[in-house]
């Protein structure tokens, strides 16, 4: 594919973030053009349709039948669930794939997205949006820098999620379509059994509600958050502890990176209006914490809070390094990859081992939890 050509995009899942994010702003940039829509809500993907001005006979219930649309040469896979069969089908039909979070529920089909993609000569991307943040990419090179110079003994991840339905009605109100309760109990019953197969695979066919609940957490919420970690730092050398509670909504863990580094990774229920998520990293003589607004807030500002010692006190500055959307940024990202062949940021590789991560953090909470 040449540069400037047009890229037909297909889009599976038609729910809020779709709606919010990736539909608007693949409009947005020049070389996307919005070709086929996939929901299996037909009322949804009939409604979301007409707003975007995807013909009827471009709009799907069946990945399957998307992937196959001609004039599509990449598919955004957004739906609820496992992305990996749609990615799987649309690669192997030779488009370019890009899934939200999680990549996938078991690391088996993570390794089968991999191949399939590689086989097929197309790119895989993995929509951890954060690791595109401007701000974010400013801290990084400030981490950077922390890191060389040896200084970094502590890192604190602190993850609480504001209550989803309420920030996104708050925001968007009547312009969000939601699906009218159209979908078959039977297409229910099978999605619903796929999910439940997988996560026997990731934890075992005993692991309880809560291990479960937990899992799709860290998978759902905290997977962005380890994403940038890895990014930034590395693979952790090792998982020290892992403890699950509250059912399933708290988690922390505490990983090594290295034998002088720690990292805490925390989270817990959450039903408040404000979003409660940030990454600070504690050196000697300064301390950089990144604070994330709501992902549902269009160009809301990502803050990086810098304090330094200075003479017998501190100083303390604030930077934003820009303003520009990360979920636009990423879209960018992706289309740049396809262009030139370069492996995006944020690989199947990154979505694997942040899938593996969870599997293993959870496992070790599951197993201190029986002694």
């Amino acid at each position: 594919m040449g540069k400037n050509t047009e890229i037909g995009v297909g889009v599976v899942g038609c729910g809020a973030i779709a709606q919010v994010m990736h539909l608007p702003y693949l409009e947005e940039i020049p070389e996307f053009r919005v070709s086929a829509l996939c929901d299996v809500s037909a009322s949804q993907v009939a409604a979301v349709g007409a707003r975007h001005h995807v013909p009827p006979n471009r709009q799907y219930a069946d990945f399957r039948d998307l992937a196959a649309c001609p004039g599509v040469d990449a598919v955004l896979v957004l739906s609820a669930g496992s992305h990996a069969p749609a990615a799987i089908a649309a690669a192997r039909a030779g488009k370019h794939v890009f899934v939200e979070k999680p990549m996938c529920l078991a690391p088996r089909e993570a390794d089968e997205m991999i191949a399939a993609a590689e086989t097929a000569g197309v790119q895989l991307m993995v929509g951890y949006m954060k690791a595109y943040d401007p701000t974010y990419q400013t801290a990084r090179e400030l981490w950077r820098e922390m890191r060389e110079a040896d200084e970094i003994r502590f890192i604190r991840v602190h993850d609480i999620c504001h209550d989803n339905a309420h920030v996104i009605a708050d925001l968007y109100g009547s312009a969000i379509v939601h699906s009218q309760d159209d979908i078959a109990l039977e297409v229910r019953a099978q999605l619903a059994a796929q999910s439940q197969a997988l996560l026997d695979e990731a934890l075992g066919a005993d692991a309880s509600s809560a291990a479960r609940r937990a899992y799709g957490k860290f998978l759902g919420l905290l997977t962005h958050d380890t994403s940038i970690l890895m990014l930034a730092f590395g693979e952790p050398s090792r998982v020290l502890s892992a403890e699950v509670w509250d059912d399933g909504q708290g988690l922390v863990t505490i990983l090594e990176f290295g034998e002088k580094v720690r990292c805490v990774l925390e989270t817990s229920r959450g039903g408040q209006h404000w979003m409660d998520e940030s990454l600070a990293v504690y050196g000697a003589l300064r301390q950089a914490t990144l604070e994330f607004p709501s992902p549902y807030h269009r160009n809301a500002a990502t803050v990086l809070r810098v304090r330094e010692n200075a003479g017998p006190g501190y100083s303390e500055r604030q930077v934003v390094s820009s303003l520009a959307e990360a979920f636009k940024r990423e879209l960018e990202h992706f289309r740049d990859c396809i262009f030139t062949g370069k492996k995006p940021l944020t690989d199947g590789l990154l979505g694997k081992r942040n899938v593996e991560l969870g599997q293993e953090v959870v496992k070790l909470a599951q197993g201190a939890k029986k002694k």
